[in-house]
């Protein structure tokens, strides 16, 4: 069980590949759970669907490893850090700005991509657990975004929305820490329900109409109203003159706010 005031094992790096494969590689090594590997620029981070996530100096990225009670509940901690990436932002940035959450991996503001999060399940001498890694765009210039612009939810970063440059990186990883790991106590003592309440809160796409891409098995487009997140973190999809339907893989495409 994570502690009240946790403070966790912290390494930083000026460079790394990837946070996520670095803190793997220092799992099998015994590091406790809750460490934390933090790089000023990676040369191959990772997003979701095997594509790169843009990780030049002036962001933010960590990785953290979690050892959750229930190793097959693994597919929670995204949703999770999610929470603790959006409570962050909303702590950090004017209270103008729309912070939210967007299924199954991003956060935005003001509708557009600010950050993104990639968990990546291992097991090592039979412990199962999962590296979470999170991507915040800090001070990064319109320019540097400027390729991303074309994207389905387009990129953004504090310095873009603001206009303050400098913003402090370790600033925002103290309030991150202290927000992931309070969520982790509750996540330990009271399972997803209250994950799932604090996700859905914190999405304002809940009631509107969504567009799906890519739902397995048959790779289909579906459009309907989103209901809400599913006990397994899926997506609840009412579609009209039909029952509601679950989706637990596929793109959000598309949202009619």
């Amino acid at each position: 069980m994570i502690p009240l005031n946790f403070e966790p094992v912290i390494h930083v790096f000026d460079e790394l590949d990837s946070t996520n494969s670095k803190l793997k590689d220092l799992a099998k090594t015994g590091v406790p759970e809750g460490t934390l590997v933090v790089a000023k620029k990676q040369t191959k981070g990772r997003g979701r669907l095997g594509r790169s996530w843009h990780s030049p100096v002036g962001g933010l990225y960590i990785s953290v490893l979690l050892y959750p009670l229930v190793p097959k509940r693994i597919t929670d901690l995204p949703f999770l850090v999610g929470i603790a990436v959006t409570q962050t932002l909303q702590q950090a940035l004017p209270k103008y700005l729309e912070v939210s959450l967007k299924w199954p991996n991003d956060v935005l503001v003001n509708q557009k991509k600010i950050a993104g999060i990639l968990s990546e399940a291992f097991d090592h001498n039979e412990f199962y657990g999962a590296v979470v890694g999170v991507g915040i765009n800090v001070n990064l210039e319109p320019a540097e975004l400027a390729p991303f612009e074309k994207n389905l939810f387009s990129a953004t970063s504090v310095q873009a929305i603001t206009g303050e440059t400098g913003t402090s990186l370790e600033d925002i990883l103290t309030i991150f820490k202290v927000k992931l790991f309070n969520l982790y106590r509750v996540y330990q003592e009271k399972g997803f329900a209250p994950i799932q309440a604090l996700w859905e809160r914190n999405c304002k796409m809940i009631g509107k109409k969504i567009e799906i891409r890519n739902v397995e098995p048959k790779g289909e487009t579906v459009v309907g109203n989103f209901w809400g997140l599913s006990e397994r973190g899926g997506i609840v999809l009412e579609i009209p003159g039909k029952d509601k339907m679950e989706i637990l893989s596929g793109e959000l495409a598309c949202c009619w706010f």
